[in-house]
């Protein structure tokens, strides 16, 4: 019971900062791109790209979820956040963009249901409230990008 509200804890307070390092650069996306020599339609284009990553990958992710374990795919997903972060710091080029948005998809099609479920698991098995989770894990997320979008905005 005590390692299960830790778990919960610990999810709370990594969800919140994982929150506002993704919200943060959402509030100037379309002058970072332009900084890093992309036009307005390459920006589209990087984007669109983003979104056909995570609809290509949502299916199979699910599928790896059941073939490993979901902890594994969690730290796999987020090894593609910080590659994608990474390579939107540090790097310039459209292709360079896109493949760090492609890197992002996975990641979100990847990290999609991976902690969350196990935790959701654990709280049905020790009959605790699940709605209390959601609607703080819900608050939480919430805060985090209020928090990150108007830091992401100075």
């Amino acid at each position: 019971m005590e390692i299960l509200r830790k778990n919960i804890l610990a999810y709370y307070g990594a969800n919140f900062l994982l929150m506002i390092a993704q919200s943060l650069p959402h509030a100037i996306l379309t002058p970072l791109l332009l900084s890093k020599g992309l036009s307005l339609s390459e920006i589209l284009l990087v984007q669109t790209f983003f979104s056909f990553c995570v609809l290509v990958a949502e299916y199979p992710s699910g599928v790896l979820a059941d073939l490993m374990s979901r902890k594994n795919l969690f730290l796999v997903s987020n090894a593609f956040l910080i590659a994608s972060f990474s390579f939107v710091l540090f790097l310039i080029s459209f292709i360079l963009m896109l493949l760090a948005w492609g890197l992002y998809g996975l990641y979100s099609a990847c990290s999609s249901g991976t902690i969350e479920v196990s935790l959701i698991t654990d709280i049905k098995e020790n009959k605790k409230d699940l709605s209390k989770f959601l609607a703080r894990n819900n608050q939480i997320a919430y805060l985090s990008m209020i928090i990150g979008s108007s830091l992401g905005s100075f």
